[in-house]
């Protein structure tokens, strides 16, 4: 639906009207002007740009049309893969994290290989079991971080 956020009333998943001819956005430079805050504001933690430059960087394996939309499912799982390798990147700058630093780097070098591949394998990555509490080493990270907080703890139920 318009909004003071995106001006056209465009469905989900559906690719947007301002794609040029490379499936990049054509208004990029323009977006708050021309009434798409929402979109300016929007972080794929470099998602977008994976999948374009280097996921359907194949003329072969581009979508062939606005109307064809295959990359919306890659693109949104690419998205949760980059968003994960933020949360593992930035706990690699957390020194009380150090024992698990090895951890973090092994998981980066899993999703990386993972953002690397081709869009069908992409389509059977499931990235819950990799960003899972017990699994994911982000949330070790987390928590050995707040382990050296001191103060009254909150409460959670």
């Amino acid at each position: 639906m318009a909004s003071r956020d995106f001006a056209i009333d465009k469905p989900a998943a559906h690719a947007c009207p301002n794609l040029d001819s490379a499936f990049r956005c054509g208004i990029h430079l323009e977006l708050r002007p021309r009434g798409f805050r929402g979109c300016a504001n929007y972080d794929c933690f470099g998602a977008g740009q994976q999948v374009s430059q280097v996921t359907f960087r194949r003329p072969e394996l581009a979508p062939t049309s606005a109307d064809r939309n295959p990359d919306v499912d890659v693109f949104s799982i690419m998205r949760q893969l980059h968003e994960l390798l933020w949360y593992l990147t930035a706990a690699l700058d957390l020194p009380s994290a150090s024992r698990v630093h090895a951890e973090l780097r092994g998981a980066i070098d899993l999703l990386e290989l993972l953002t690397a591949t081709e869009p069908d394998v992409l389509l059977d990555v499931d990235v819950d079991p990799l960003s899972e509490r017990g699994q994911c080493p982000a949330a070790s990270a987390s928590e050995l971080a707040r382990s050296g907080v001191t103060g009254p703890k909150r409460i959670t139920e």
